[in-house]
């Protein structure tokens, strides 16, 4: 499987973010390490351009698929990032 850090934008299945009790525990990144975290991983994600010059060769698909999986993979980190999150109060 291909990982944002290494040039990819293939999303990483096997990772999801801390919850519960084991959350709060030492070793445990904390909120905003989290946030920062997937933030750092979607910014690593390749350009609109870069994926429909490069997406045959790379991943052999069109660059339209391409940029829709990317799409689909930048939402999936958002979303295993808030998870088990609350909205932070004013």
């Amino acid at each position: 499987m291909i990982t944002p850090s290494s040039g990819g934008n293939a999303p990483i299945e096997s990772q999801g973010p801390a919850t519960g009790v084991a959350a709060v525990t030492a070793g445990s990144p904390s909120r905003e390490q989290r946030f920062f975290d997937a933030l750092r991983r979607i910014s690593q994600y390749k350009s609109p351009e870069r994926l429909r010059r490069n997406a045959d060769e790379d991943y052999g698909l069109s660059g339209e698929e391409a940029i829709e999986m990317a799409y689909e993979n930048v939402i999936a980190e958002a979303k295993r990032a808030i998870h088990g999150q609350r909205r932070p109060k004013n």
